[in-house]
């Protein structure tokens, strides 16, 4: 019953009725029940209100989820693009390597239709032997001049090595000799002579350190100077150039892809002007792409290179019928005179048969 009517009950009559006070508990009662009730409602309210803001925060999770994956997405097809991006430039570079070598076989072929270049080598050949001959001339007179006068002993012994540098020189030219071949010679008859071909390819094009330079010098590491100090052809000041003391040393000589040289000889100089850290152990290596090396002469404690005077040079003979190289590396195989691991060197020149096969 409504507390509204009981109250009304009660309200219009006032005889006493013993059925009243059951009436008033009821309508408290029912009271209670009605405050429990929206109390309970209340509580049910605010449950509701709950479930709908954890959805509501749960809905914008699944957004930043599903904008995550589409970020995930991108990010996977950019990484593939990246991918296939860096496979074509190794493509490239491979391709890039083999261009020296398919340059050198294209112009070889070239060459063997230029037949006038064997007429140029056997004028030089021709010089040789005429050379050859006067120094056997001059030889034998001295030989029959009195032993008295030392001076002229020593101009003959003088003469003699001379002349078995020209017997030497025609003897590897020789083998070297054939219809096929096509270059400019440069010849070997004195240490940094200016018929060399590092001399040719600095001084025709503005000096060792221009960026005109047809030739390039590199080397392991920089402990003194630079690298190019090894392109310089007369010492004009003083030059201390030389490598990290680091095992496996080495200095590269580039003569550029424009340029292929079949070696007979090679010249090293000493790099400090004092007589220390000489280097005896090396090898001399040969090659075309600069990955591959053909070591052409090994040196084992080898002394051409030590003495007392300042910025000693030495040069070696290329023996055998080598094929012609880009680069021409100094690897280290040993200590130094010093006994120490490094290399000072302040110039290099090499000779030959420069063939050129690009411009």
């Amino acid at each position: 019953m409504h507390p509204y009517l009981i109250n009304s009950v009660f309200n219009f009559t006032e005889e006493p009725c013993s059925r009243c006070e059951g009436f008033r508990n009821e309508r408290d009662s029912a009271r209670r029940k009605n405050q429990i009730l929206e109390k309970e409602i209340q509580v049910l309210k605010k449950k509701s209100e709950d479930y709908q803001r954890i959805s509501q925060e749960l809905q914008k999770g699944l957004e930043s989820v599903k904008e995550e994956q589409r970020n995930l997405q991108l990010l996977s097809e950019n990484l593939e693009a990246a991918k296939k991006e860096q496979q074509e430039k190794i493509g490239q570079l491979k391709r890039k390597n083999e261009e020296p070598e398919k340059m050198i076989i294209k112009n070889t072929s070239e060459f063997e239709k230029i037949l006038a270049s064997e007429q140029k080598l056997r004028k030089v050949l021709d010089c040789l032997e005429k050379s050859l001959a006067n120094f056997k001339a001059k030889n034998v007179d001295l030989e029959n001049m009195s032993e008295e006068k030392k001076p002229l002993h020593e101009d003959r012994n003088a003469e003699r090595s001379k002349c078995d540098d020209l017997t030497a020189e025609i003897r590897r030219l020789n083998l070297r000799l054939s219809p096929k071949m096509a270059g400019r010679i440069h010849y070997y008859s004195k240490d940094f002579y200016i018929n060399g071909v590092v001399y040719a390819l600095t001084t025709n094009f503005r000096g060792p350190n221009s960026t005109q330079t047809r030739i390039i010098a590199t080397r392991s590491s920089d402990e003194e100077g630079k690298a190019t100090d090894i392109l310089e052809n007369r010492v004009d000041r003083e030059i201390v150039s030389g490598t990290k003391a680091e095992e496996q040393s080495w200095w590269c000589v580039d003569l550029t892809e424009n340029y292929a040289l079949y070696l007979t000889h090679y010249t090293l100089r000493h790099g400090p002007k004092t007589n220390i850290s000489y280097l005896l152990n090396w090898r001399l290596e040969g090659s075309l792409d600069g990955q591959s090396w053909q070591t052409l002469r090994r040196h084992d404690n080898d002394r051409g290179l030590t003495g007392n005077h300042p910025y000693r040079r030495c040069t070696w003979a290329i023996d055998g019928n080598v094929n012609a190289f880009r680069y021409f590396r100094i690897l280290q195989t040993g200590k130094n005179s010093s006994g120490r691991f490094g290399i000072f060197l302040s110039g290099i020149e090499l000779y030959g048969v420069l063939i050129e096969i690009g411009s």
